[in-house]
């Protein structure tokens, strides 16, 4: 993508604990978005640190019960403007287990917001006062929630120019939906699915060392 690169400041120092994602770099914010605003800037370097660090306190927290945490969204992807929310996918062993980890979820700032529209996908929030800093997405590792995120961004990651036409729509909705996250998140929807698709295709001609299977996607 040619967007202005970032320079990092060598003396900035990381964040010690989940409190500390609002301090600024680089004129902007770190993380935080305003709840149902649509708010989307450059790629920056500090997300992938800050996730690293998120995930070690994830996997402390939550022990035996996870399989795999991964860093999902468009945060993840080096090079194209992304709202500044890290978006976070833990894969459980068996969902079942979610009831265990809600309590412990909670104790590192995060709130339940409930099992979502696909059945066993539950998701979790972090705020730093009134911005939302991180998505959780607790679901079953493997699964069908699970596969279609892994291979949408590795498609992205192995095609720029698809990265980049996404990037491309991201931009065109965010000018007209700055304050409808739902309506933004809507209209993206077709462009992931025909992503994603073509990522299964793929997927069954190369199939890769873990052999992803899909999953029935649940009615």
């Amino acid at each position: 993508m040619k967007h202005a690169a970032l320079s990092i400041n060598a003396n900035l120092s990381l964040p010690a604990a989940e409190t500390d994602v609002s301090q600024e770099f680089a004129g902007a914010l770190v993380l935080g978005v305003l709840e149902g605003k649509v708010q989307l800037v450059p790629h920056n370097p500090l997300w992938q640190t800050y996730f690293d660090l998120e995930s070690h306190r994830l996997y402390a927290a939550l022990g035996a019960y996870v399989k795999e945490i991964r860093h999902i969204g468009s945060t993840a992807i080096p090079g194209i403007y992304a709202k500044p929310i890290l978006d976070v996918m833990v894969g459980l062993v068996n969902i079942a287990d979610v009831r265990h980890c809600e309590a412990l979820l909670v104790a590192l700032g995060y709130t339940y917001e409930g099992e979502q529209a696909i059945s066993g996908w539950h998701f979790f929030k972090k705020k730093a006062g009134n911005l939302t800093t991180h998505h959780l997405h607790v679901v079953e590792w493997n699964g069908s929630y699970w596969l279609d995120h892994v291979l949408f961004q590795e498609y992205l990651f192995r095609h720029p120019e698809v990265a980049e036409a996404y990037e491309s729509l991201k931009l065109a909705l965010e000018k007209k939906h700055a304050d409808n996250r739902e309506a933004y998140t809507r209209d993206k929807t077709d462009f992931i699915n025909k992503v994603t698709e073509m990522a299964y295709r793929v997927q069954q001609y190369h199939p890769s060392p873990n052999g992803w299977k899909r999953e029935k996607t649940p009615q």
